[in-house]
C-alpha cells in the first residue's frame, strides 16, 4: 500500500511540476506587459457588474487547475482588480 501511495504521489508531483513553471513564466510576462491601468479599469473597483462576466470568460479560457489558477489571482490583485472579480474567477 505504501509503495501505491509512493507512486500516486510522485505522478501526481510530476503533474504539479510540469504545470508551475510554465505558469510562472506567463505570470512574470503577464506583469511585465500588460499595464496596471488596463487592469484597473476593466476590472478594478470602477467598473461595473458587467466585468464579473469577463472574469467568468478569463477562467473560462484558462481551463486548468486551480493550483495554476492562484497566481493569476494574485496578479490581479495586485493591478487592482476587484474582490469581487478574484472571486468569480476563481470560483468559475
Amino acid at each position: 500500500m505504501a509503495g501505491a501511495a509512493a507512486t500516486l504521489t510522485l505522478g501526481l508531483l510530476g503533474d504539479v511540476l510540469a504545470i508551475v513553471p510554465s505558469v510562472l513564466v506567463l505570470m512574470g510576462l503577464f506583469d511585465v506587459w500588460v499595464p496596471k491601468r488596463l487592469i484597473e479599469s476593466r476590472v478594478g473597483a470602477g467598473s461595473g457588474p458587467q466585468t464579473i462576466f469577463l472574469a467568468l470568460l478569463l477562467e473560462t479560457a484558462a481551463a486548468g487547475p486551480l493550483y495554476a489558477a492562484f497566481p493569476v489571482a494574485r496578479a490581479l490583485q495586485q493591478k487592482a482588480a476587484r474582490l469581487a472579480n478574484l472571486v468569480t474567477f476563481l470560483g468559475a
